[in-house]
């Protein structure tokens, strides 16, 4: 059985391979990713915003805040697996 990989397992295999498939296979999914979605991914995954910051630039609730977080990142794992499981 293989372990699941974390969070920080990911960014340490993105850092220690920056020119990697995986930086180009995540770049990829994420530009596929549907407007909203990206850009609520990337507002709190990459830029730091507040919850409560993209909530209210985007006119969403907290409740849909979180359900498109956790439909953004299970994208984004789906789609970038078969190159982290090559690592």
């Amino acid at each position: 059985m293989t372990r699941k990989k974390n969070k920080s397992d990911l960014k340490a295999i993105i850092c220690q391979n920056e020119n990697s498939d995986l930086k180009y296979a995540l770049q990829d999914s994420i530009n596929r990713l549907p407007v909203k979605h990206r850009d609520v991914f990337l507002m709190k995954s990459i830029y730091n915003y507040k919850t409560e910051d993209i909530c209210e630039e985007l006119g969403i609730t907290r409740t849909s805040f979180w359900k498109i977080i956790h439909e953004a990142r299970l994208k984004l794992i789906n789609d970038i697996e078969y190159v982290v499981d090559a690592y």
